[in-house]
């Protein structure tokens, strides 16, 4: 009797034990559901309530172009967790777990994403009355050099191993880009004859900028304002338990027990604390997602393809574009990808490189691919930019969303080996 128990036990099909195993798989499986939908809630109010808000501070207060604020300032803001994540990884490395799979398509696949499917989001979604014209100049500037970055990136994988000077070189690179930035910023205001405004001497900083520059951005509230929707009543209330926690411990104007313009003033401080809560919610997207598509049975490419957009790089980007910014929303997603590849990539390779006094070890499988996806991706925004002069209208988002739609296409086929690439 015991024999044949034994062997109906070693028949029954093995299940990996789970922390919740005593709830229902299903019950599970709709509860990390919902925790994703409001960890992207959560996301989006913090990037349209407090780091966008923050970012604008900036902007107005170095006077940047649409084109620096979209490259620098929102491509770095987009680009800081990665750097942390990445510096502290070179460190581990250090200590002999150093990690595994590092490979061209990881590298430039992301930023294929951001120039195909976010580009082409943000061109759609902007509304044609707020539409600004995006600077033919900058914007040649700013691709050249991503396309640079991305063949260097390429040519640096090519023989599986990375040593000190071909990081060196990505630093490098990014160091020229803002000579560049400098360089046509002189020769443009050069062309342009300077104005003293009356009652602003030139030299003196405006009064309030922080406010003035929010004054179109209403401060988070527990209340639903005068005049809402039934939609937007519907989304504050759903949203409550996403907003409290950040109205309780993010500094900013929704604090009503400061004053506002003073509050205004520690946006700093409030974008600090933003981004501690962006790295916790980017973990937990995650975490869940990844034990979500486990449970539903999903492989690991949907459900990559899913946690893409839970990200603040796209939300940041359409609450650009809602509001007209569209220049500075494409220059965000190129400066995210010069940053990544240059800096987030380069810096944390080359602490590696040099403490170690080892070359890293990668992989080139699929580089030949991933990189002529990339350059299709810059050519098919390149003619579009010099055939519109700028005035990237609806129509023109639909190219980079058919390429971003044939690449995915490609994608699965190749992780599934539906087909396989003759080189």
């Amino acid at each position: 009797m015991e024999n044949m128990e034994n062997e109906n036990l070693t028949d029954m099909p093995h299940v990996d034990k789970e922390w919740f195993d005593p709830l229902p798989r299903d019950f599970m499986a709709l509860f990390y559901l919902i925790c994703f939908i409001y960890i992207a809630i959560g996301i989006y109010i913090l990037a349209k309530h407090f780091i966008v808000p923050s970012l604008d501070i900036i902007i107005a207060k170095t006077e940047a172009t649409d084109s620096v604020a979209g490259t620098l300032i929102f491509g770095g803001a987009t680009s800081v967790l990665g750097f942390v994540t990445s510096t502290i990884g070179a460190f581990v490395a250090l200590f002999g777990a150093v990690a595994d799979g590092m490979s061209t398509n990881k590298i430039l696949g992301g930023h294929i994403y951001d120039l195909t499917f976010m580009a082409a989001l943000s061109i759609l979604i902007v509304p044609a009355s707020l539409l600004k014209t995006l600077s033919v100049r900058a914007f040649f500037r700013d691709i050249v050099f991503v396309a640079i970055s991305s063949i260097l990136i390429f040519l640096i994988f090519m023989d599986d191993y990375i040593v000190w000077y071909e990081t060196l070189l990505l630093v490098a690179i990014f160091l020229l880009y803002l000579l560049a930035v400098r360089f046509l910023r002189k020769f443009m205001t050069s062309k342009i004859p300077k104005i003293e405004a009356v009652g602003n001497p030139i030299g003196s900083e405006p009064e309030n900028v922080e406010m003035e520059d929010l004054k179109d951005t209403e401060p988070l509230s527990l209340t639903t304002t005068p005049g809402s929707s039934c939609c937007e009543s519907v989304f504050h209330f759903i949203s409550l338990p996403a907003k409290i926690p950040f109205m309780f411990t993010i500094p900013s104007r929704s604090w009503k027990c400061c004053d506002a313009s003073q509050m205004a003033k520690l946006y700093p401080l409030t974008l600090i604390v933003s981004f501690v809560w962006l790295g916790i919610l980017s973990y937990l997207v995650i975490i869940i997602a990844n034990d979500w598509g486990r449970l539903v049975g999903l492989p690991g490419p949907i459900t990559g393809i899913l946690i893409a957009p839970v990200s603040f790089d796209l939300m940041s980007s359409i609450i650009l574009a809602k509001r007209g910014d569209l220049p500075i929303a494409i220059h965000a997603i190129i400066g995210r990808a010069l940053i990544n590849l240059c800096l987030t990539f380069g810096i944390p390779t080359l602490i590696y490189n040099t403490i170690s006094g080892a070359s890293l070890q990668v992989s080139s499988e699929g580089s030949i691919y991933s990189l002529i996806i990339m350059m299709l991706a810059v050519i098919v925004l390149i003619i579009e930019v010099a055939i519109s002069k700028g005035k990237l209208k609806k129509a023109w988002g639909i190219l980079p969303l058919v390429l971003f739609i044939l690449h995915m296409v490609a994608a699965l086929a190749l992780a599934y080996e539906f087909i396989k690439l003759p080189f």
